[in-house]
């Protein structure tokens, strides 16, 4: 999907503000916005440390019935580092299964580790 490629370069270019105008973009579209266009644009918040965006769109993900993933809780727990939100990174991590349906990996770990 080009738009998820589109999107992703943002990511990488850490210009969360043009990638979040794309994304904006998809609801008058006719795209829909998947799992990796939310776990793209929650890493494009972390990296801007933009947590509160980050977590904001976690709460659309699941009111859209998308399961988050690691990669998702793993970005989020980035977001916070970023945002210095140790607190919640363990409270992510805390409750990382129930969160993304997976078990936390090496890099949730030292995510969460980092926070602190």
């Amino acid at each position: 999907r080009s738009f998820n490629a589109a999107i992703a370069a943002f990511e990488r270019g850490n210009q969360w503000r043009r990638a979040l105008a794309l994304f904006d973009g998809l609801s008058e579209g006719e795209l829909e916005a998947d799992l990796v266009t939310f776990n793209t644009m929650i890493s494009a918040f972390a990296k801007g440390s933009q947590w509160e965006l980050a977590a904001r769109l976690l709460e659309d993900m699941r009111g859209r019935h998308l399961q988050p993933d690691v990669i998702t809780a793993n970005s989020m727990l980035d977001a916070y580092r970023r945002g210095a939100q140790w607190w919640r990174a363990l409270d992510m991590l805390q409750s990382f299964s129930s969160v993304s349906g997976a078990r936390p990996d090496v890099i949730s770990y030292s995510t969460a580790m980092a926070a602190c």
